[in-house]
């Protein structure tokens, strides 16, 4: 195994545990198919790719259908609200999520039928406000075992290119996670008389986790681009 291959399955455990510290477990449906998955096979653009994506694209619009029956409903029960104005902003609020989640979900739809016509080696035009899909909008993040097995794979320039955008993804994140422990750490300092336990230092704990796995993170991007360099 190569040495980037070791700290990127070091970097997926890694993350994993800040995850779960930061309460941030997720599940998606099989036929989903995570960010990095979705920027592989739109580079490689094969028969199969393209029909993987097809099926992809088919299951996020039924995810972006439920969204927007969920805040259609939403809309529906703010009306009823007896505050008239909160009522109102609430119901009009979600009335234009669930709008733009049924559009996305039309978008999706078009852009399975485009990736479909592509695995059967037709010409097709991609809808518009596709682009977004393709770079991984609405798709899940990688799990540590899914990364284990990416970087395991990686064999092309594109391949460790796009691990190297992924990591430089989640070392903004968890940097951005530690710069939130920290405010909260001054906040709770900052108010005298506290009873029990010092949430600051839970805080402060937090803060570390994150820059640790901010700096791990950004490693591996390193180490991804310097491979998708050489080859």
């Amino acid at each position: 195994m190569k040495p980037v291959h070791i700290r990127t399955v070091a970097m997926a455990a890694a993350a994993l545990v800040a995850s779960a510290a930061n309460g941030a477990a997720q599940t998606r449906p099989s036929d989903v198919l995570n960010l990095v998955e979705v920027r592989q096979l739109v580079e490689r653009a094969d028969f199969p790719s393209h029909g993987r994506l097809s099926v992809h694209f088919t299951a996020l619009a039924a995810q972006y259908d439920e969204d927007a029956a969920r805040h259609t409903a939403m809309a529906a029960a703010s009306g009823g609200n007896p505050n008239r104005q909160t009522g109102a902003s609430t119901a009009g609020h979600c009335a234009r999520l669930a709008e733009l989640s049924a559009q996305s979900a039309d978008t999706l739809r078009a852009l399975s039928r485009h990736h479909e016509r592509l695995a059967r080696g037709e010409l097709s035009i991609g809808p518009s406000g596709g682009a977004r899909f393709e770079q991984g909008e609405g798709a899940s993040s990688p799990s540590a075992a899914e990364l284990a097995i990416l970087a395991a794979r990686a064999r092309t320039p594109g391949d460790h290119r796009l691990l190297a955008e992924y990591f430089v993804t989640l070392a903004e994140r968890h940097a951005a996670a530690a710069d939130e422990h920290t405010m909260m750490a001054r906040v709770y300092r900052s108010h005298a008389n506290r009873r029990g336990g010092d949430p600051a230092v839970h805080c402060d704990h937090m803060v570390k986790l994150s820059r640790d796995a901010a700096k791990e993170a950004r490693a591996s991007a390193a180490e991804h681009r310097q491979f998708a360099n050489v080859g």
